[in-house]
């Protein structure tokens, strides 16, 4: 492998950890968990009558399906991301389909690993020396 593929795909390995970081994937789960603990209060209250509940825990149901509708985007759009920084490469002559082979492999495994280590190495980094 040149050195130009493995550079080339640790900046994207990078890239692809700062944009799944800051995507806000923890609170949303965190909605989705309080959205269905208070559906199982509804289901479990006897203070409430049968319409109501059905009306709370159709709400509660639209708010989890909404929220899951954003996670799948925020996993599209990381998706669109990483896809076109591997289509840019034609820019820089690599090959698709070596920049393919190279990530498929474990060279490629094992470089997504370090990868990310080091975003996440760099970013205590920063929060440490930031002050």
């Amino acid at each position: 492998m040149s050195l130009a593929v493995i550079s080339y795909v640790f900046v994207v390995f990078l890239t692809t950890a700062l944009l799944v970081d800051i995507a806000p994937f923890i609170t949303l789960t965190k909605t989705i968990s309080t959205l269905s603990l208070h559906s199982l209060r509804t289901i479990n209250t006897t203070d409430l009558d049968d319409e109501k509940k059905q009306s709370l825990l159709l709400s509660n149901a639209l708010g989890i399906l909404k929220v899951s509708f954003k996670i799948l985007g925020l996993i599209i759009l990381i998706g669109v991301w990483v896809y076109s920084l591997l289509l840019i490469s034609f820019i820089f002559t690599l090959s698709f389909r070596v920049l393919n082979d190279f990530v498929l492999s474990f060279a490629g495994l094992i470089l997504s690993v370090v990868a990310f280590i080091c975003y996440f190495l760099l970013k205590k980094l920063y929060v440490k020396f930031r002050v």
